[in-house]
């Protein structure tokens, strides 16, 4: 099933908001039961507490996603001509990810994270590759005239 970067942020936003009382209901989820009923809690619970470590994870995890759903927003822009900023917004999202993909730290390998974030450039680079093919974006990056000011100035975005 394809994993949609808004809604998980979302998700993962909406947790840390709830933490304390995600927490404490995983906590008290096999009190006062007995028999099967207390063995399934007591399984259930084993796996769906969250160590400070998930919780820290989860955190850092929404921050990475965070320029997926300002980028999204950008796009998405009723009545505003927004393929001019297609090419600028790839850029910001491939340099966003490279810095975290360099700063993993080793305690999340466990996570899978790292691959998660070389997938995601992979396909953002194969976006990226498309668009330049295309004659569209880049003149709209180019007739915008604050855009490419910005570009041309930029050397971080020619490399």
């Amino acid at each position: 099933m394809p994993i949609r970067w808004n809604t998980t942020r979302a998700e993962i936003e909406q947790s840390m908001k709830l933490k304390p009382a995600i927490n404490l209901w995983v906590e008290h989820l096999d009190d006062g039961l007995t028999g099967k009923k207390r063995n399934m809690a007591v399984r259930k619970k084993k796996k769906w507490c969250l160590s400070l470590l998930d919780w820290e994870f989860l955190g850092w995890y929404s921050d990475i996603l965070e320029v997926f759903h300002t980028s999204t927003l950008s796009l998405q822009k009723k009545g505003v001509p927004t393929i001019c900023q297609t090419l600028p917004l790839y850029k910001q999202m491939e340099k966003h990810l490279k810095t975290h993909l360099k700063r993993v730290p080793k305690k999340w390998q466990v996570y899978g994270l790292t691959q998660a974030l070389q997938a995601g450039l992979n396909k953002l680079q194969h976006h990226m590759a498309k668009a330049l093919k295309s004659d569209y974006p880049l003149l709209g990056g180019v007739l915008h005239p604050c855009i490419r000011v910005a570009y041309f100035k930029d050397q971080n975005l020619h490399q």
